[in-house]
């Protein structure tokens, strides 16, 4: 989503954003591209995937609007305030769709306590509330642009996780596309 961001901030906030920035950028775009090819003879396209393209597309969409409309809010209000309306957004969001959904009783029973929690709590904590705070936190105290640019790499560390912790496969191929994009995060970070 990091060109998207970074179009936006250049236009909606009068963001300048250097030659150093878009090599990166590019570097890490371009290699997280190549690290989603799929295998020579796979089906690269049916009704499935057209819907998860515009829905990742919707949800790229939105996330950079919302980081362009709260960007100047960031300068003068506490991350934690950010966060706090952040996730009362998300929960009133959620508890709307909850509502209307076709499958109320599953998605209401997904909150009564059970042996997921003890996976789900910890990684919502984690991903949801430790990871939102730091994001917030780039957006409130860096550029729009380079900030979008270095959240681009959390793929890296998604990847590298997978690996650890699930013990998915993960090719030399792979790996050195996902070195090259530590290199475009390096780029941005360092210059």
């Amino acid at each position: 989503y990091s060109p998207t961001v970074i179009l936006m901030a250049y236009f909606a906030l009068d963001e300048k954003i250097g030659l150093l920035d878009i090599i990166g950028a590019g570097i890490i775009v371009l290699s997280i591209a190549f690290c989603t090819v799929k295998a020579e003879g796979e089906q690269t396209f049916n009704r499935k995937r057209l819907t998860g393209l515009v829905l990742g597309f919707a949800s790229l969409i939105s996330t950079a609007l919302g980081v362009i409309i709260m960007k100047p809010a960031l300068a003068r209000v506490s991350l934690m305030w950010a966060m706090e309306i952040r996730l009362l957004a998300a929960i009133a969001g959620l508890a709307v769709l909850a509502l209307i959904g076709k499958n109320r009783k599953a998605t209401f029973a997904a909150l009564r306590p059970s042996m997921n929690w003890k996976y789900m709590l910890p990684g919502a904590a984690l991903g949801g509330y430790i990871a939102g705070i730091f994001w917030t936190a780039g957006f409130k105290l860096a550029a729009v642009g380079g900030a979008a640019i270095l959240a681009q790499v959390n793929v890296l560390f998604i990847a590298a996780f997978a690996r650890i912790f699930l013990k998915e496969p993960l090719s030399a191929g792979k790996a050195m596309k996902l070195g090259i994009a530590l290199v475009g995060a390096l780029v941005v970070a360092i210059f």
